[in-house]
């Protein structure tokens, strides 16, 4: 009868633990982007701009952050601490003129230096868009 008792017991545990278990979420990894932009003749102060989208099945892009920086140097970076493992299209300008709005909805225009890439995230990852990757807009 005891070990019944200790059987019946032990079966409980693994219930409850299994349970408990199952129940928790998921924590989903997440990684670091640092992007840092080079570009000769960009005066210190000029802003660039970048807007990440994610790609999925269906080829549609769907937002999921913009960010600025500001040239020092001949160089302008920023870092994206919580990237989701996935695709995405990484787009960014320089405001050669100085006209864009400042904000994150800001566009490229006329004599803007621009760019475009698609990048797969699957680990912490550093990209430097170097001189040869730039166009001027259109």
């Amino acid at each position: 009868m005891k070990t019944r008792n200790h059987l019946m017991t032990i079966f409980y545990l693994i219930t409850i633990v299994t349970i408990m278990v199952s129940s928790c979420k998921k924590v989903e990894e997440t990684f670091t982007l640092t992007v840092s932009i080079t570009k000769t003749g960009i005066n210190d102060g000029e802003m660039a701009y970048f807007k990440l989208e994610e790609e999925n099945d269906s080829k549609a892009m769907k937002a999921v952050s913009t960010y600025d920086a500001t040239f020092s140097s001949g160089k302008a970076t920023f870092t994206e601490n919580e990237m989701k493992p996935g695709s995405y299209k990484l787009s960014a300008f320089i405001d050669v003129n100085r006209n864009a709005s400042g904000t994150h909805s800001s566009y490229p225009d006329t004599g803007d230096y621009a760019t475009e890439f698609s990048i797969k995230v699957d680990k912490d990852m550093q990209l430097e868009i170097k001189e040869e990757n730039w166009v001027v807009y259109e």
